[in-house]
């Protein structure tokens, strides 16, 4: 079965399922809210993680699509920071770390939603860790961003200040 996303509509089910994986998933901001060493979800750190995880994911000018594949919640694709008609951030998770398989409908929703009607937008910008130089290369080569800068000891991550690729594409 191909993988299919719709609108993330939030219950008290997939919140919970959602901040479960993203808890788990080393993600850019783990470094401002890091988690306890057991990862237990219920301390005031583990807490603290949880929140700023939310307020990244649900935020005013956002919209988030959850990704599925054989009844299984896989992932989500998420735009932020929207201005209509003309850019936004564009943001992807997916619980097994794999993006092998997953461009088309990476793609599809890029294609409807952020140039179609619904955001109508110009253009759509991707910020990249450095080290994630498969991710650059995927975005290039199967989603058509072009690299078009970095942005210098951009992010705390590992412990660390990391430079940012700067990706973008055109409608």
């Amino acid at each position: 079965m191909p993988y299919e996303a719709m609108p993330l509509v939030l219950t008290p089910e997939k919140a919970h399922k959602i901040l479960d994986e993203l808890f788990k998933v080393d993600t850019m901001f783990s470094d401002y809210q890091p988690a306890c060493g057991e990862l237990c979800g219920y301390c005031e750190l583990c807490l603290n993680r949880k929140r700023a995880i939310v307020s990244n994911l649900w935020s005013l000018n956002s919209l988030a699509f959850e990704v599925w594949k054989d009844d299984d919640l896989v992932g989500i694709i998420y735009f932020k920071d929207i201005v209509p008609g003309v850019d936004a951030m564009g943001e992807l998770t997916f619980w097994d770390k794999e993006l092998r398989g997953k461009a088309g409908i990476i793609n599809q929703v890029v294609d409807t939603i952020a140039f179609g009607d619904i955001l109508n937008l110009h253009r759509l910008t991707v910020h990249v860790p450095v080290k994630m130089k498969s991710l650059v290369r995927f975005l290039e080569r199967k989603l058509g961003f072009q690299i078009e800068g970095t942005k210098r000891e951009a992010m705390r991550w590992g412990g660390e200040w990391i430079d940012m690729v700067i990706l973008g594409r055109v409608k």
